[in-house]
This record gives structure tokens, C-alpha cells and sequence, in this order.
């Protein structure tokens, strides 16, 4: 594997190029990690938790989302009714921005921007509890993001993502059965996402060069790749819990989900479509309770399956009188298998916390390309377009080949909290250590990443209504053991605050962090990256 060309990919890049990737499928095979994205709104705790993102971005300490249960840990809904008594509306809007540049040449005042990206989001909750123990409500997340990036040395690519999900859920206690210990969950998902590309020139001027300003727009590399995906999901949940006592409450649920993927490349004179249905089939266990007075545990592990094929379309019109260009068919097979763990332990004593915490993640994407002898086939059309009078097989996309390729993250953590004497101010510090590994069956072992961090945070009530918090997190980055001139350091400065009147009903939270990373290594081209993020909560009970 290379090195990487420019610095480190911020967060806002992996979400925004994950939610490119889930729907789209090329010729080889690939790691999407579908299952979490149709289902999990949440995928960054701290988007729940604007205040934990003001101390440093911690994940084990005590705060109202972020509670030992099921939801705040695991987001499984059937822990609704248990993660608050109160019936309760959230409001989470959240802004970011990431830049990434480096010297145009060596010794060179010009820069080439390697990466802009910028996003909003917007996430909600709104339950009603009741003291019968019936709870119900919808959650989810409006999210758009635009990631720009070099396609090649001339053109950039640009990626804008537009994703509304929302889920409705009710959940009670089971009647006639076990009405005291037992209870069910009901839910409804639906979400869309459309993901537009483009190509445009990459503007140059005495300064450098900009990859994240508007130049003129340029033709796609080839007329059979999408340029717009429009990916639609509907599923539906059940779920059931029984409490064996205050040790111990056992859940289960199970889900179908649905997801259409819809790629389209056209122009005047020509149409490219690929689809598919993706079925996902996801089962969830989880585990929650209390041992003695002071120890808490989460537990919550997941399994999906995905099997479907995809199906293309194609036309081109030739000229007046001319035969078009024409085909329709099988494209490819494909199968997803995936699981996950995470857990989640905590022991109070008096004015100190400590907690520890365990995520693991597997996925395996295989690809099986079609027969030699199927006439339908997207190779077979590629076979024939090849030798056509006049066809340009430059601009041909490859073959679909038969591949697999496999994911394999692993993430501890452990931190401590505690409460000073002096005016409940609170002081936190957390370890994190994570892992990620990529194998693909063409390409061979790697790159395997590593990463480790440092963060703290302190908050400090000011005034009745104001409390201030502040942070500082120091990470170190190995985006590919195998290979040398990977190696990053980001440092992270964070502040926020929460105006709450004793007695009200509302509160506000907001937390903001800014990331500077650079290489560890020589670096001639002296690259940097930086990062930007905005996060917010308003909450009202009644």
C-alpha cells in the first residue's frame, strides 16, 4: 500500500465517504458498512453529547445522554422508557468544517489544498413516558455535507450528501404475561439519502492551488459510472426485555430492513442506471444491570446479513439513423455479513467515577461476478462496446470482478471522573486506544491503522444559570503499519457551556472543538490538516 498523499482525513471525511460508498458498488469488491448506517442515526457520541464535546470530547463521564443503559449506550430503543422518568423533546444542531493543504512544491510559499469539506446537521428526540411505563416518540438526524477532493491532478471531485432518517418507536410493558418484568418495543424506520458527483476543474491562482473553489464543471471519466445515487430504506423492528432483577435485564431484538440503491450517469444523448435491493437482516442482544452498590455494565452486540444482486441499464444514441448502443442485464452478487460488540462498565464510589469501555466491528463484502456465458452481463456489453467501430475503450469502466474484502475494528477506553469540593467543579481525564484492519482478496493484507489518545477535560459552574467547561485531547495516528510516512499528531482544544435556571424546564448545552493535525514524520511539503466542530442541545421536560 502507498503512503498517503496528503494528511490526515478528518472525521467530517469518513462520515461523508461512508455515506458515499454504501451505495456505491463497483467493480471489486468492498467493505460498506451498510447495516449501521440505515439503522444507527448517532454514529458520534458526542453529537448526543454537546457537552462531553466541550470537556475534550469524553465518552465515559456521566451526563443525561450518556447514561448507563441500552439507548445512550448501545442506541437500542428498547432502553427508552428506563433512560429518563420525564417525557422530554431534544434539539441537536451541528455544524463542521475540515481543510487539509500542503506546500505545492518543495521550498515554495504556494499551497495545494487537499482537502474542503463542510457540513450541517440536525438531529432530534421527542418522547412521551408515561407513569404506566408506556413510552413513544420519534428520533433521527437532517444531515448534508459537500467533501471536495483532488481527482486527479487537474480535476477535483466533489461529494454532496443529503440524508434525512427518522424513527418512530413505542414501547410498554407486555400484557397478561409478565407485565412487571417484561417488556416489548415497536419500531419503524425511514430514511433517504442522495449523493450527487462532480467533477470540476480544480482552480489555480498565484497562490496555490484550491480544490474547495468553484472552476468550471468537467465531464465524468466515463459515461457508464453514477454520478447521482438516490438510496431510499424502509425496515421495521421488534424487540422484547425481561427483567430478572436489579443484576440483570436481558433484551433482544430483531430487524428488516430494506435498502433501494439507484445510480444514474446521463447526458443528452445517452442513460446509465445501475440498481439493487439490499435486505438486511439484523438481530441485536443486549444486557444491562447493577452489581452491589456500585458497579454498572452495558453490554450490546449485533449481527446482519445482506444478500442481492445488481441489475444495469444502459443506452446511447448513435446519430440520426444510426442503431443505438443498448444493453440491460446482470451485473453482480452480492453478499454482506457483519457484527459488532460494544460494552460499557462503571464503578462509583462517592465524588469518583471510573469507567472502561470496549467496541469491536467485523464486516465482510464478497462480490461474485457474473458467468462467462451470460449475454445479460454488464462484461459481456463491455466485450462488445470494446470492439464497435469507433468505440473509445479508454473511457470503459473495468469488469466486474469476483472479490472479497473484510473490516476489522477494535477500540478500548477507560477514564476517570471527579467531583472537587470546590463549587462542584468536575475533572475528567480518558485513554483511548483503537485499531482498524482492511483485507482485500485482489489487493492483499492492509493497511492496518492504529491510533492512540490522551484527553481531559474540567468543568466549573460560574453562575447559578452559566457553567463553563473547557478541554484538551492529544492523539497519535498510524494510518498504515505496513508502510512508512503515515504517521500523524493532531492536538484538539475544546470549550463549551450550558445556561440552565434552577427549576426550569429547558436547558441549553454547546460545545466546540477545534483539531490542528500535522505529520510525524519529515515532512518537505510541510502538510497540515484542520478541523472545525459546532454542537448544540436544546432539551425541554415536561
Amino acid at each position: 500500500m502507498s503512503a498517503p498523499r496528503g494528511p490526515r482525513l478528518s472525521a467530517l471525511l469518513w462520515m461523508s465517504m461512508l455515506a458515499a460508498t454504501l451505495v456505491a458498488v463497483p467493480a471489486s469488491a468492498q467493505f460498506l458498512d451498510g447495516a449501521r448506517q440505515v439503522l444507527n442515526p448517532f454514529p458520534r457520541q458526542n453529537e448526543r453529547t454537546p457537552r462531553l464535546l466541550g470537556m475534550g470530547k469524553l465518552t465515559l463521564a456521566d451526563d443525561g445522554n450518556n447514561q448507563m443503559g441500552i439507548w445512550d449506550i448501545a442506541g437500542n430503543p428498547l432502553g427508552i422508557w428506563e433512560a429518563d422518568s420525564t417525557s422530554e423533546a431534544q434539539v441537536r444542531p451541528l455544524l463542521e468544517s475540515a481543510n487539509a493543504s500542503q506546500d505545492l512544491t518543495i521550498a515554495n510559499a504556494q499551497e495545494n489544498q487537499t482537502l474542503a469539506a463542510h457540513g450541517a446537521g440536525l438531529g432530534y428526540e421527542l418522547f412521551h413516558r408515561t407513569p404506566s411505563g408506556t413510552a413513544y416518540g420519534a428520533y433521527g438526524t437532517l444531515n448534508g455535507f459537500r467533501v471536495d477532493r483532488p481527482y486527479d491532478a487537474d480535476t477535483g471531485l466533489e461529494h454532496a450528501i443529503i440524508a434525512p432518517n427518522v424513527t418512530v418507536v413505542l414501547s410498554g410493558k407486555m400484557p397478561y404475561l409478565a407485565p412487571a418484568h417484561m417488556r416489548w418495543m415497536g419500531r419503524a424506520a425511514f430514511n433517504h439519502e442522495s449523493v450527487d458527483l462532480h467533477y470540476h476543474q480544480i482552480l489555480t491562482n498565484p497562490g496555490g492551488s484550491y480544490v474547495g473553489l468553484p472552476g468550471d464543471e468537467q465531464p465524468p471519466p466515463d459515461l457508464f459510472t453514477p454520478e447521482t445515487y438516490s438510496i431510499s430504506s424502509t425496515g421495521i423492528g421488534l424487540g422484547v426485555s425481561y427483567r430478572f432483577g436489579r443484576s440483570l435485564t436481558l433484551g433482544i431484538n430483531g430487524d428488516n430492513v430494506t435498502a433501494k440503491v439507484r445510480g444514474e450517469n446521463t447526458s443528452v444523448r445517452h442513460l446509465s442506471q445501475t440498481s439493487e435491493n439490499r435486505p438486511y437482516w439484523i438481530g441485536e442482544g443486549s444486557a444491562v444491570g447493577k452489581l452491589g452498590s456500585s458497579f454498572d455494565y452495558v453490554v450490546d452486540g449485533k449481527l446482519w446479513r445482506a444478500r442481492n444482486e445488481e441489475r444495469w441499464n444502459f443506452t446511447l444514441a448513435a446519430g440520426v439513423q444510426q442503431e443505438p448502443l443498448t444493453g440491460r442485464g446482470f451485473k453482480l452478487q452480492r453478499t454482506e455479513d457483519g457484527s459488532s460488540l460494544r460494552g460499557r462498565l462503571r464503578w462509583t464510589k462517592d465524588a469518583l467515577m471510573l469507567g472502561a469501555g470496549v467496541e469491536t466491528r467485523y464486516g465482510m463484502v464478497e462480490v461474485v461476478g457474473p458467468r462467462s456465458d451470460d449475454l445479460t452481463s454488464f462484461n459481456h456489453f463491455l466485450n462488445i462496446v470494446s470492439v464497435r467501430q469507433n468505440a473509445d475503450s479508454l473511457v470503459l469502466p473495468d469488469s466486474v470482478r469476483s472479490d472479497a474484502a473484510g473490516q476489522r475494528n477494535v477500540a478500548y477506553s477507560g477514564g476517570a471522573t471527579y467531583r472537587l469540593g470546590w463549587r462542584s467543579a468536575l475533572v475528567a481525564a480518558e485513554f483511548h486506544w483503537d485499531r482498524q484492519r482492511h483485507d482485500q482478496r485482489s489487493q492483499g493484507d492492509g493497511p492496518e491503522g492504529s491510533g492512540w489518545d490522551v484527553r481531559g477535560g474540567l468543568e466549573v459552574p460560574c453562575t447559578k444559570i452559566l457553567t463553563g467547561r473547557a478541554g484538551y485531547l492529544y492523539r497519535t495516528d498510524d494510518f498504515d503499519s505496513f508502510t512508512a510516512r503515515n504517521e500523524y499528531l493532531s492536538h484538539t482544544f475544546t470549550a463549551g457551556a450550558s445556561l440552565a435556571h434552577p427549576g426550569s424546564r429547558w436547558q441549553l448545552d454547546a460545545g466546540y472543538a477545534y483539531t490542528w493535525s500535522a505529520p510525524d514524520y519529515p515532512d518537505a511539503y510541510e502538510g497540515w490538516s484542520g478541523r472545525q466542530q459546532f454542537a448544540a442541545q436544546i432539551a425541554w421536560v415536561w
